[in-house]
């Protein structure tokens, strides 16, 4: 068969691409290799050396969605150095997973390398985060009791090249001493990883299944304690409440599995064993609307409905009101009468006294010193302006008016633009944040109540007034208690937050 001219032209150039390609995939698989040569010994040199050959030999292990990168390699082994190099030059590396859906800090975890696993979390918290196989991070890796098997399971081919007396016999001949300082490090790393990223602490696997419910599983009670101590420090309790697959809390998996131990910290942390299932998205939303629900749509309606400027405004206002409210117990209306000025002790008997000292025993030296006592004659609380008419006018057209009647109406309107105003402050500030302020708030009601014997005209105004500020400030702390309590535990009211926040699209 004969070909012509430019057939033979045409064919030339196709030869010499494919023979091209042939020797950079060659020239990438020798790249390759002498990288995983460098990154199993750690040769950071090596590494460089393997990058002058090929710039690109890094991005070309990228391009592939499952593959042990280098950062694998050296991970697994326990090369900080290098690991570290990797991770600076290709931080999406210390996200991939390898084929078998472990990610570089799954290995180094698997291997104990735990300086390095430090290392890693140092330069990157957020790889605690990183989801494995069956949705499992370190973090719920390393709350797993610790086992000969667990830790060195060998069905990774990393896993495989570097048995280093890694044996079942080898391991089951350790020393008792060597395995508690292995378990001691896990749970170092495991406070190391809470303290970095507490946020972790709240990640299912595919089992919906916490760290928690992992360390509950396996028996480990050290993890279990210090979990629950990070739950408890940074308020996750609804943490303790989360159900896996099976519609199991981490309370009722230790009680049936006898685990006394955890199942009376679990309580104490405020675990609950209720197991009853929770109402279905289509039972919930077939149901009427309960009256706890109907308050918590307006209250989530009112807040997110009302701009900040807004409420901003509205704070001032309820601010400035209180503090005239308060203010007319301190000072009531009118100040007091009486001649002269604004006293209430103008009138008194003065007392001339002497007093003497001398600073040595003889009394050589002797100083004097006369003071003038006055003692007021009668009662101040007559000279408030309140007791008789208030003047001429007010006597030709209310008559004469009588103490307690003004008292009366005029301290029932205060207490309650007072309270309203207080309700509005506490309303406007968000609970959390604001728990102290909110506290004085409550103090400076019953302080409100309180004053009202000074100034009241007797004791049956005082104590109708104190009782009712006190009572009013008691009955705010327990709807706001009861409110906190209900949103915590009740499943419909969570349900109802869920989507209420979706359908403001946050």
């Amino acid at each position: 068969m004969r070909f012509s001219t430019a057939e033979l032209t045409i064919a030339q150039p196709k030869q010499g691409s494919k023979l091209a390609m042939d020797a950079n995939h060659e020239e990438d698989i020798e790249g390759r290799e002498s990288l995983k040569l460098a990154a199993e010994t750690g040769d950071i040199n090596g590494l460089y050396g393997s990058i002058k050959k090929d710039p690109h030999v890094l991005d070309h292990i990228d391009a592939i969605p499952f593959v042990d990168t280098p950062l694998h390699t050296a991970a697994s082994r326990g090369h900080t150095d290098f690991a570290l190099e990797i991770l600076r030059l290709k931080p999406l590396f210390g996200r991939k997973l390898n084929p078998d859906g472990l990610s570089s800090l799954h290995l180094a975890l698997r291997n104990d390398k735990f300086e390095t696993v430090k290392q890693l979390i140092k330069f990157d918290k957020e790889l605690i985060r990183i989801k494995g196989r069956e949705g499992v991070t370190p973090l719920h890796f390393i709350a797993k009791k610790a086992s000969d098997g667990d830790r060195k399971r060998m069905d990774d081919p990393i896993n495989a090249d570097q048995q280093q007396g890694g044996t079942d016999e080898q391991q089951r001949a350790l020393p008792n001493i060597e395995q508690e300082i292995v378990a001691d490090d896990r749970v170092n790393i495991l406070a190391e990883f809470l303290f970095a990223c507490p946020n972790s602490v709240e990640d299912l696997t595919i089992q919906d299944e916490t760290a928690l419910h992992i360390a509950v599983k396996s028996n480990n009670q050290k993890a279990v304690a210090i979990m629950l101590g990070c739950i408890r420090r940074i308020g996750r309790k609804r943490v303790l409440d989360y159900k896996d697959k099976e519609g199991n809390t981490a309370l009722h998996m230790a009680v049936s599995t006898s685990q006394d131990v955890i199942a009376r910290s679990l309580r104490i942390a405020g675990a609950l064993k209720s197991s009853s299932p929770d109402p279905s998205l289509a039972e919930f939303l077939n149901s009427p609307d309960r009256f706890s629900e109907v308050l918590f749509k307006l209250r989530f309606l009112l807040r997110r409905r009302v701009s900040m400027e807004v409420r901003n405004i509205g704070l001032v206002v309820a601010a400035l009101i209180a503090t005239a409210t308060f203010q007319a117990v301190l000072s009531p209306p009118g100040g007091v009468g009486g001649p002269g000025d604004n006293s209430l002790f103008t009138n008194g008997t003065n007392i001339n006294a002497t007093v003497s000292s001398t600073n040595n025993l003889f009394a050589a030296n002797t100083s004097f010193i006369n003071a003038t006592l006055l003692v007021p004659s009668e009662d101040p609380v007559k000279r408030l302006l309140f007791n008789g008419a208030i003047n001429a006018g007010a006597t030709r057209l209310l008559g004469v008016v009588r103490y307690g009647s003004v008292f009366c109406q005029f301290y029932a309107l205060n207490t309650v633009a007072f309270v309203l105003s207080m309700l509005m402050i506490m309303f406007v500030l968000p609970f959390r944040p604001f728990a102290i302020l909110h506290g004085a708030l409550y103090c400076l009601m019953w302080s409100y109540g309180y004053s009202f014997p000074l100034i009241s005209p007797s004791d049956v105004y005082s104590l109708y007034f104190m009782v009712t500020s006190v009572v009013c400030a008691a009955l705010i702390f327990a709807a706001r208690s009861a409110t906190i309590l209900m949103c915590q535990r009740n499943k419909r009211l969570q349900m109802l937050e869920r989507l209420m926040m979706n359908s403001v699209g946050k």
